[in-house]
């Protein structure tokens, strides 16, 4: 039902703003549908903060503005167009989403295909803005449509990959798409938090948490390419006990990936088990402890963070 939902959305803005800005500006407006509708398809599902959908909206606009100055003349042009582009891709970009330029461009490049006269250009601007507020519009109607209830999808599957990973450690096999899907997963998760920046780029409560999840699972898949093994005590009675807590802690994680940590409930519950792993833990001091530690400490902070 979600699925239909947001293809209907999707489907609905591109020709509800074709015809309308036909009829309210012409055919010469019609390059701001095609930028309000990228605009639309790249932010509309995103979990950005509403102060950043505004930043959005007004760096459009100067870049409307941008684009008309660059088609006045040669210098101009020359100028606009080598300053431009280098400030998007250098202000907009990070590791996470390095397309992040890509709808901002357009529209500078596009815009500048259309050479208009100052009352062409007050035409474009009013069907530009007006595009622009039919894109945040329909994006406040969506976002109320589909509040953003957290599933922790992904986290939940990062969790899941350290316990398999740790049942090969167990059983001395391989899990050769564990490295990939945890490193893949950090990014996803590190992209998360990036998106969650406030008005003073300082992330909230979920941000916090996938960053925490991000770091834990780069961490993993770290040392699974490292090519490194964690190794076991070589007194046999210690051997033992290293196991059941590997055992346990495998439990643990499984146990926390196939449930909703983040419900009150099951939080606290979680918690007080992670507790009296991590104590069990900090009795000894053999490598595989000190390991299983740097598993169950972070997914503790996680759930403090979740209260």
């Amino acid at each position: 039902m979600e699925k239909i939902s947001v293809g209907f959305t999707c489907n609905f803005f591109f020709p509800f703003l074709f015809f309308t800005v036909i009829i309210f500006f012409g055919m010469k407006s019609i390059m701001a549908v095609t930028i309000a509708t990228v605009l639309f398809k790249v932010n509309y599902k995103k979990k950005q903060s509403w102060s950043r959908l505004i930043r959005v909206v007004l760096l459009q606009c100067i870049l409307c503005c941008m684009a008309y100055l660059a088609t006045l003349n040669l210098p101009l042009r020359i100028i606009l167009n080598f300053i431009i582009p280098f400030g998007l891709i250098f202000f907009t970009t990070n590791q996470f989403n390095k397309l992040a330029y890509f709808s901002e461009l357009m529209t500078f490049v596009f815009l500048q295909l259309m050479p208009l006269d100052f009352r062409g250009f007050v035409f474009q601007t009013a069907a530009f803005l007006y595009a622009l507020g039919c894109f945040f519009a329909v994006t406040i109607i969506y976002r109320r449509m589909h509040p953003a209830v957290p599933k922790y999808a992904q986290e939940r599957k990062g969790l899941l990959a350290c316990a398999q990973w740790l049942e090969s450690f167990l059983d001395d096999g391989k899990v050769p798409e564990t490295e990939r899907s945890l490193y893949q997963l950090s990014q996803a998760l590190y992209q998360d938090a990036f998106m969650r920046h406030g008005g003073r780029e300082i992330v909230n409560m979920e941000g916090k948490v996938s960053y925490i999840f991000a770091l834990t699972f780069q961490r993993v898949a770290y040392f699974i390419g490292s090519g490194q093994k964690m190794k076991w005590s070589e007194k046999q009675e210690i051997r033992i006990g290293e196991k059941e807590y590997v055992r346990n802690c495998v439990c643990y994680l499984k146990k926390a990936g196939t449930s909703d940590f983040w419900t009150q409930e099951t939080r606290k519950e979680l918690y007080s088990e992670g507790k009296e792993l991590l104590i069990t833990g900090e009795a000894h001091d053999t490598e595989i402890y000190t390991a299983m530690q740097n598993f169950i400490r972070p997914f503790l902070i996680i759930l403090d963070t979740l209260k």
